[in-house]
């Protein structure tokens, strides 16, 4: 005969089938054997006995689904939810919330200009979308010169037309002759220097910027150059290193396999 309930091997729960075919001997017994009127000697679903059979047994059969979710929350491997983050919280391990894409942009155009806070930038194409997190006035950028030591992210405003600026990617001493960097490249070589394009303008600032939507939504470097929210002055936009990837709370399965690694 079958055991239910909380056995050496686990919580095994009571079917519904088997709880009706209780409630059908229980009823049988009380009532009279006349109420099995069903060939097989059951008492049939549509009567008044039956229904109510149905009914409790229905109920019961609830309770007992209970008691087994209640038995799998001392499980790691059964265990789902808030009951599988309370039992790796005894061990130290805890559940990775979901997160945004964070990191920096540069904004480049003309000084003194405000680029408010909420200000929609995104990945061309793919169409990811960010937002800035505070406002930010662009400031002017100091003009290249001939024969100048540049450190590691210095930036310059190029001499000629369209002024645009400039980022050392390298450090080291610009060329004797010229007025500085062109082009949109990314690794420009100016003597023992090099700069990558930034954007256009004159005047320039740096602002963080969070995913508008929790994931692991990537940014590489150069990705993120479309204006969405455009601001009179306000000309380019560009991340000049990738941003920290976002992600989705995390699921069971790996919460299961991160709190076994790490107990390891």
């Amino acid at each position: 005969m079958p055991s239910y309930g909380l056995l050496p091997e686990g919580f095994v729960p009571k079917p519904q089938t088997v709880i009706k075919q209780e409630l059908d001997t229980v009823y049988k017994n009380t009532f009279g054997a006349q109420l099995g009127s069903e060939p097989d000697g059951s008492i049939p679903a549509d009567s008044v006995a039956g229904q109510r059979i149905g009914l409790h047994a229905e109920r019961l059969a609830e309770l007992w689904e209970i008691g087994q979710a209640l038995g799998s929350s001392f499980d790691p491997d059964a265990a789902t939810g808030r009951a599988l983050d309370i039992l790796c919280a005894i061990t130290g391990t805890t559940r990775n919330q979901e997160r945004r894409t964070t990191g920096t942009v540069a904004l480049t155009g003309d000084p003194a200009t405000l680029v408010p806070i909420d200000s929609v930038i995104s990945i061309p194409a793919v169409g990811t979308r960010f937002g800035t997190d505070a406002n930010a006035t662009l400031a002017a950028v100091a003009a290249w010169t001939v024969n100048t030591a540049y450190a590691l992210g210095d930036r310059v405003k190029n001499g000629a037309a369209p002024s645009r600026i400039y980022q050392a990617v390298a450090a080291g001493t610009s060329a004797l002759v010229g007025t500085g960097p062109s082009g949109t490249g990314s690794s420009i070589v100016d003597a023992s220097v090099t700069w990558s394009y930034v954007g256009e303008g004159t005047a320039a600032v740096d602002v963080t910027f969070t995913a508008l939507d929790s994931g692991p939504f990537a940014a590489l470097t150069g990705q993120i150059t479309s204006i969405e929210s455009p601001v009179s002055g306000w000309l380019s936009v560009r991340n000049m290193n990738d941003a920290l990837v976002g992600a989705y709370v995390e699921t069971d399965a790996s919460l299961r396999n991160r709190r076994e690694a790490e107990l390891a």
